[in-house]
């Protein structure tokens, strides 16, 4: 299984839905993002899903996009042999653009996920998110420290 993904390869129906779910959930997360900064996404469910649930979607369509490049290989390899060493010749202009376009794509998923993992981590750590969401025994010192002065610290 040795060699390089042929274009056919990555042409499978899971790396398809795979590169679909990963586009869908860097935009959800960005839109909700971009909510939650402007201050309109108040409610804990929200945060959870946005800043937990749809970074977890964008990495599972990140595992789907080389489990689908294997398998096309896969499926190619039956009919249709595979050089066992890609040729990355770099005086090739379209080899280039594909470098720097993997190069740029992986580079805005690790700060997606690490903008996710920070949202996360201080979503979570927030006293609303303790309050209304986590610890339902909280729920009176949450609202006692609603009327506090502290709150609006």
């Amino acid at each position: 299984m040795a060699g390089t993904a042929s274009p056919q390869a990555t042409r499978h129906p899971i790396t398809s839905i795979g590169v679909a779910i990963t586009t869908l959930s860097a935009a959800l997360f960005l839109i909700f993002w971009g909510l939650h900064t402007a201050g309109y996404a108040e409610n804990p469910y929200l945060g959870l899903y946005a800043f937990v649930a749809i970074p977890l979607v964008f990495l599972l369509g990140l595992a789907l996009i080389p489990i689908g490049v294997v398998l096309g290989r896969r499926r190619v390899s039956r009919g249709l042999p595979i050089s066992p060493w890609p040729r990355i010749d770099l005086n090739s202009p379209r080899i280039r653009r594909l470098g720097l376009v993997i190069g740029v794509l992986t580079l805005v998923n690790v700060v997606l996920v690490g903008a996710a993992g920070y949202e996360a981590v201080h979503w979570m750590d927030s006293p609303r998110f303790c309050g209304q969401m986590c610890h339902t025994p909280m729920e009176p010192h949450f609202v006692q420290w609603g009327g506090a002065s502290h709150a609006r610290v």
